[in-house]
């Protein structure tokens, strides 16, 4: 069919052209509408405080996953000149522009709640997030103890002289760029130290946390002595983790690892800095990872304020939302022995709503009865997932692997090929098992599980995560049925 048989009406009006790119917004900026509605969560004084903060987290790791993928996207398009094929046609040069003007708007928002709002009433809480220079005496000469313990071991400084390469910046991973000055020789070099992931960002110090990052840069002579540190300033490297994979691959599964390995190694596609940067320091970094000024973006809060997820994580349910109990089914309730899902499947169709009812009482009962059921010596079990959040590894299956089950899974390459090669390599070894890749031709996006045995094919979709993280939160309606066609025994 040609675009010209691509038209509405309705009654009473003309009829309307759909491929009018009026019509439509563009996916990109959608996306950040909604990241702005998570911020406002954030910004809301009616939530919980704990919650608020979860609030800023979830923000950031949003927007670092929406740099990785989408913008990656858009800018290899960019470069490799093709033209906008989105039904808004906003040229791809334009949408750039317009995702920066909207991600520094959102990120100001987001540095001015945590600093003037989340910040402050966590300290009216005792929740003390504070600067190391505001620390008396003995809380510095405490976490300088700590430091040389439990931090100075595992860090790794990396310097820049006359004929070597700028060193690689791991994506994510925040940084302290430093200008170091040898008085002898009067020569100057860049250097840079990682701050290392396997230490928490925050370090107590009586009733305070400190940014671990912060005690790093006031222990710098350990690492330079009789050297001076003329500037500083810490960044970080957002890295395209988008890829395709081609269909002719001989092993699917292998490819995928490879990509994921490189992906390492993708290119720039956002540098986060200090405010206050040194304009000196930060040409230097954006020279020596190849990165255009419009792709650079000035914080002025805590840098990946993903680090507060270890705040939220204090026990303080006064500041959290009350847990919600989860309810089985109705028609569930009893024994295992007494109502069994598959059996109650057969008697009709059963839909439940999450968080309301029990994600224990559909996803993982079903899938534990499939594989213990007398009748199921070899069961099938067939997977559909948009980011392998089907829980194999958790409490939420319990696969049994005596029984040696064939399970088959598609699983998007996009949003979860981590998790897809998890899933293969260690959750499922051992069993017969097949794992099938979408590369976004199926368009996955809901989710469903299928097991048969000698009585029936019994079926489980939802539109929302299968594991028990996402599982139990989160909004989502699930439904199970029976093949109207039962397979006959023996």
């Amino acid at each position: 069919m040609g675009n010209a048989c691509l038209m509405a009406t309705t009654s009473g009006t003309e009829p309307r052209d759909l491929t009018d790119p009026r019509l439509y917004v563009n996916r990109e900026l959608s996306w950040l509408d909604f990241n702005s509605r998570v911020l406002e969560l954030a910004e809301d004084e009616s939530q919980p405080l704990l919650e608020r903060a979860k609030f800023l987290a979830i923000f950031s790791s949003n927007l670092d996953e929406f740099f990785m993928v989408r913008v990656a996207s858009v800018l290899d398009a960019l470069e490799a000149g093709r033209p906008s094929s989105t039904p808004d046609q906003l040229p791809r040069d334009e949408v750039m522009a317009r995702i920066r003007q909207r991600v520094l708007e959102l990120m100001q928002r987001q540095a001015a709640c945590w600093r003037d709002s989340v910040r402050p009433a966590l300290v009216r809480e005792g929740i003390v997030i504070s600067n190391l220079e505001d620390l008396p005496a003995d809380g510095r000469e405490d976490l300088d103890r700590r430091f040389e313990r439990e931090v100075a071991p595992v860090l790794i400084t990396l310097a820049v002289g006359p004929g070597l390469p700028f060193p690689y910046i791991s994506g994510l991973a925040l940084n302290l760029g430093l200008d170091v000055h040898d008085p002898r020789t009067g020569e100057s070099r860049f250097a840079r130290i990682k701050v290392p992931t396997m230490v928490p960002r925050f370090l107590r110090a009586g009733d305070a946390l400190v940014p671990v990052e912060q005690i790093i840069a006031a222990n710098l002579d350990d690492f330079f002595p009789g050297m001076e540190i003329r500037r500083r300033v810490f960044f970080r490297v957002t890295r395209d983790a988008d890829f395709s994979i081609s269909d002719e691959a001989d092993d699917l599964l292998n490819a995928v690892e490879r990509e994921l390995s490189r992906r390492r190694f993708g290119g720039p596609v956002r540098l986060e800095v200090e405010a206050a940067s040194s304009q000196t320091l930060l040409e230097e970094i954006k020279a020596g990872i190849g990165i255009e000024d419009s792709d650079v973006y000035p914080i002025s809060a805590l840098l990946d304020l993903t680090c507060l997820w270890q705040v939220v994580g204090i026990d303080r349910p006064d500041l959290k939302d009350a847990p919600w109990e989860p309810r089985e089914p109705a028609r569930l309730i009893g024994s295992e022995d007494e109502v069994g899902m598959l059996a109650e499947i057969r008697r009709g169709d059963i839909l439940v709503h999450h968080p309301y009812d029990s994600f224990e009482a559909r996803v993982a009962r079903f899938v534990h009865e499939g594989n213990h059921t007398r009748k199921n010596l070899q069961p099938e079990i067939a997977i559909a997932v948009p980011g392998a959040t089907f829980d194999f590894k958790g409490r939420a299956v319990g696969v049994r692997r005596e029984s040696a089950p064939r399970i088959e899974g598609v699983v998007g390459v996009a949003d979860g090929a981590d998790e897809a090669v998890a899933i293969e390599r260690d959750a499922m070894r051992g069993m017969d098992r097949r794992v099938r890749f979408d590369q976004g031709g199926l368009g996955i996006d809901d989710q469903a599980v299928e097991i048969k045995n000698q009585r029936a094919e019994h079926g489980l979709s939802s539109g929302g995560g299968f594991g028990g993280g996402t599982g139990e939160p989160y909004h989502d309606q699930c439904g199970g049925e029976k093949d109207a066609e039962e397979q006959k025994a023996g």
